[in-house]
């Protein structure tokens, strides 16, 4: 197999960055998992899926002489990295350019081999400017089911950011509908490079690894490497193999891959439609199956190796999704556009707000759907839908984002739009009578209290007609909280002599007039923060801790405890957490009973380590309806 960079009409230097690639900037690895489980759980053998697709992940070591037509590959990077940093003099498409040349040098090549099975494989003809398209043209996305997902020709894009190379080989067993679809293999590879300038001559920087005359490498042509004879069985051989050469791997890749799995997958998982094997010959496999779920998203070893909060809470949700689908009800909604409709529900836990995703071909697409946010007047529930039919699916299809992350109209084209959204409109509101049935606060009264809505503050979302129902506050009463303008973080402290002076940072919830002072302080006084002797005295006070998503519930038979929830802006160690009454004279310390998070040590949270956006719960006793003082130090 050689490769071909083919000339340029233009008389220029192509730049290096794929348009594709900006979209899965920051979450790579994550998208990678994703979108590759998408590609095969969406093609399945068996259209029943009785028999589940199985993809294997595989770490494997070649000899790099093993690289099709290496030696003329490092020449044209050679060549594309002194062209482009003449022309645009960027360092860092030069160290890429240095790593390039670094890994096609050294005796081994790191190559990640993704197996699928029990898929179709890729569909024939094999020619090029046919279905090459698949991985070797742009912003192209065509598939033969049309209920599966497509990222609009981008999502083949991850692929490339994983490789020190920026190449992927594919490797296909599957129908030539050119010859009465006989099975047959095909091999190509494709990379992206810069463009270069070689004895006058432009030439562009995608090329393609194929024959020497120009064909699709088929059968005993293909590179052993590259055959799909060597990671699969000779009677599973049907499907498709992605080859990432020089791929870049940190330490707990596993770990990593394994939470993006099961976070978007678990639906498919548990279904039994879909199992994972993950294979390193240093660490110990992982099968990812409807027998290993569960354990694997209660797995802390997991959650800890994750290194955004992002990532942790789509586990978190994930949990939760899992046991909604094992444990909960199931509704059957008929929808006369869509057909049938899938519900899923179970009550909440105490302390959990209310979460409604959807689910296409057992994969998670997203849980922010429009409408579908807030639900005012229900009690706390975990909620999955999915469709069922083929109209539902086709037309959910549509509206996912590249990522398979979001649903939106504004993808459709302009004409399309609005009968779109009437569609979703009947839908939420089919879902949101179901949920009514199950769900939905008995009140005797209702009335509007706006003299509590500074103690309850609605979230960023709610309308001024915002209730709060969903965090069960009230048996009697629903309260519509007004919206309150948000004056930022408060940085009021409480001294020794229980004035208020500066020391820390805090958050008053309700009370409207709050200090942004620079020294932390308002009233009398130079105090020095808390009192009980664990105030960081003296000095300059810490920056203050801004907090958000703060709301508050009554806990189930505990007539006075109230729960407040918050989730801080950036991370501190080893703080303190006080709550007071706030708004008298004095600040009149609340006992806190119990926490999420650190010690509880009279009355105060001792050694807590604030991380960035994970929600920090306190449960305290106050017979007293008005503003409380968070105050962190």
């Amino acid at each position: 197999m050689k490769w071909d960079f083919p000339k340029s009409n233009e008389q220029a230097i192509d730049g290096f960055n794929h348009s594709g690639q900006e979209i899965f900037l920051g979450e790579a690895f994550y998208s990678f998992g994703k979108e590759v489980l998408q590609n095969s759980n969406d093609v399945p053998l068996d259209p029943d899926r009785k028999k589940p697709v199985h993809v294997t992940f595989e770490l494997i070591k070649i000899d790099t002489d093993e690289f099709p037509d290496r030696k003329r590959f490092l020449q044209i990077i050679k060549q594309a990295k002194n062209d482009y940093f003449e022309h645009y003099c960027d360092e860092s498409v030069s160290k890429f350019y240095d790593r390039a040349e670094q890994v096609l040098t050294a005796p081994k090549l790191n190559v990640l081999c993704v197996s699928e099975r029990n898929t179709t494989g890729m569909t024939g003809p094999f020619k090029v400017g046919k279905q090459l398209h698949t991985f070797s043209t742009e912003g192209i996305s065509q598939k033969a089911n049309s209920q599966a997902g497509g990222s609009r020709g981008m999502g083949k894009s991850v692929f490339y950011m994983l490789s020190d190379l920026n190449t992927l080989f594919v490797s296909t067993h599957s129908e030539d509908e050119e010859d009465n679809k006989a099975l047959k293999s095909f091999c190509y590879g494709r990379s992206y490079l810069s463009g270069r300038c070689q004895d006058g001559e432009y030439y562009i920087g995608r090329g393609l690894c194929m024959l020497p005359d120009g064909g699709i490498a088929i059968g005993n042509s293909i590179p052993k490497f590259l055959r799909r004879s060597e990671f699969v069985a000779k009677n599973d051989l049907r499907g498709t193999s992605f080859l990432i050469p020089g791929v870049r791997l940190e330490g707990n890749w596993i770990n990593c891959l394994t939470a993006s799995i099961v976070s978007s997958f678990f639906q498919a998982i548990y279904n039994g439609s879909l199992k994972v094997s993950i294979k390193n010959s240093n660490q110990n496999d992982v099968e990812i199956n409807s027998l290993t779920l569960k354990s694997l998203l209660l797995n802390n070893k997991i959650r800890n190796s994750l290194n955004e909060d992002v990532q942790e809470e789509r586990l978190d949700n994930a949990k939760r999704y899992f046991q909604c689908i094992d444990q909960g009800e199931k509704e059957i909604i008929n929808n006369n556009k869509l057909g049938k409709i899938k519900l899923h529900i179970l009550k909440a836990e105490e302390g959990e707000r209310s979460k409604l995703s959807f689910c296409r071909s057992g994969m998670l697409v997203t849980d922010k759907v429009d409408r579908l946010k807030q639900f005012k007047g229900f009690e706390p529930f975990t909620g999955v839908f999915e469709c069922l039919d083929p109209e539902g699916m086709k037309f959910f299809r549509k509206l996912e984002g590249a990522k398979h992350d979001a649903l939106e109209t504004d993808r459709l084209h302009i004409d399309d739009r609005e009968e779109a959204k009437s569609t979703l409109r009947v839908v939420t509101k089919e879902l949101k009578e179901v949920l009514k049935k199950h769900f939905e606060i008995k009140v005797s009264s209702t009335t509007e209290i706006s003299e509590l809505a500074e103690f309850f503050p609605a979230d960023d979302e709610s309308s001024i007609k915002e209730d709060i129902g969903e965090n069960g506050i009230s048996n009697e009463y629903l309260i519509t909280p007004r919206m309150i303008k948000s004056y930022g973080p408060s940085t009021i402290g409480v001294s020794d002599n229980k004035k208020r002076s500066g020391g820390g940072s805090s958050e008053v919830i309700g009370e409207e007039k709050v200090s942004n002072s620079k020294n932390g302080g308002i009233g009398e006084g130079e105090g020095s923060g808390p009192s009980d002797g664990n105030a960081r005295s003296g000095g300059k006070p810490r920056r203050p801790l801004e907090l958000s998503s703060l709301w508050s519930s009554k806990p189930r038979n505990k007539e006075f405890n109230k729960c407040i929830f918050f989730k801080p802006q950036s991370t501190r160690k080893n703080s303190i957490i006080s709550v007071f009454i706030a708004g008298a004279d004095w600040d009149e310390k609340v006992t806190v009973e119990n926490s999420n998070l650190g010690k509880v040590q009279n009355g105060e949270i001792f050694d807590i380590n604030l991380v960035k956006g994970k929600e920090v719960k306190l449960e305290f006793k106050i017979n007293y309806e008005g503003s409380v003082m968070i105050q962190v130090t």
